[in-house]
């Protein structure tokens, strides 16, 4: 009996171990598979905010500065200009605006490559005369009197007068031999913003054996209008030019160019100090042709473009 307890005892002993393997191997097993859930069960990580490029002010005067900041992305920032007249700290984001106005472009870049990009105005400093009052006046004036395109840039003024010519028709041709002579061109417009004054007509040309005769006449061609402005005269431009002569024929005058002037008060509806204006001055007419061999008749005068200028 004694030798059976002890058999018995042992084998309960040894299923007791068993068991206790059992149970320890099942929770290693057990354990990578509740530490995977757990990490399924993280949240995922916050992507960073939109890059933004922070610019203070929609334009600076020349010569002078601005700060740049930065938010999202992914710091450290990079500054840079892409074009326009102006430089940047790159590591700042310090602007310093050049000497002349224009659009800046500038450029903001993360750590991760990420872009984005502004745009900022640099402008002229307004005048300014001594005492931080506004600059002296200096009267002025310009004339353009040679045909063609030209630009204006507007001084500092009160008032400002223009006066406007058109271009004098050519004078007509001569008859010289029974050979007709021929018409003279019309004088070219002049044209300053709004105002037009026109050139005037060419002379015709004498065909004395046709019954055509302008021989002695000093009565010229049609001249041209003042078209606009606040004021016009009728024929004021450029004088015509002179007919052909020969014997007994002779062609017509050119007429006169038109003209047009008008007064701007600063202020009043007059051009901003400093705009740029273009415009266009009309030529002379051609003088027609003498019959025959013989030269041609006068050609018309050039317009002209007149600018005055005072407080």
């Amino acid at each position: 009996m004694r030798g059976n307890s002890r058999r018995l005892a042992a084998a309960v002993a040894a299923v007791i171990a068993l068991t206790m393997v059992s149970v320890f191997q099942n929770c290693a097993q057990k354990l990578p598979s509740e530490a995977t859930d757990q990490a399924q069960l993280s949240p995922p990580p916050v992507p960073p905010a939109p890059l933004q490029l922070i610019i203070t002010a929609a334009s600076i005067e020349t010569s002078t500065t601005l700060q740049l900041s930065s938010a999202g992305g992914v710091p450290p920032y990079t500054f840079s200009v892409l074009s326009g007249p102006a430089g940047v700290n790159m590591t700042s984001g310090l602007v310093t605006a050049g000497s002349v106005a224009g659009t800046v472009w500038l450029r903001v870049t993360d750590s991760k490559g990420t872009q984005t990009d502004g745009s900022l105005s640099v402008t002229a400093p307004p005048p300014t005369g001594g005492g931080g009052g506004p600059p002296p006046i200096t009267p002025g004036s310009v004339a353009f009197e040679s045909s063609g395109d030209f630009n204006f840039t507007v001084p500092n003024y009160g008032r400002l007068t223009v006066v406007v010519n058109g271009g004098g028709g050519g004078g007509g041709g001569a008859n010289v031999d029974a050979s007709p002579g021929s018409p003279g061109g019309g004088g070219g417009n002049s044209v300053f913003l709004g105002m037009t004054a026109e050139g005037g007509a060419g002379g015709q040309a004498s065909n004395y054996y046709a019954g055509i005769n302008f021989y002695g006449s000093t009565v010229p061609a049609q001249p041209g209008n003042g078209i606009g402005g606040g004021s016009s005269v009728t024929g004021g431009g450029a004088g015509g030019g002179a007919p052909g002569t020969y014997a007994l024929t002779q062609g017509q005058y050119g007429g006169r160019g038109g003209q047009v002037s008008t007064v701007y008060v600063i202020g009043s509806g007059g051009p901003s100090i400093g705009d740029v204006i273009s415009f266009h001055v009309g030529g002379g007419g051609a003088g027609g042709k003498n019959g025959g061999i013989f030269p041609t008749a006068g050609s018309g005068g050039n317009g002209s473009v007149y600018i005055y200028w005072d407080p």
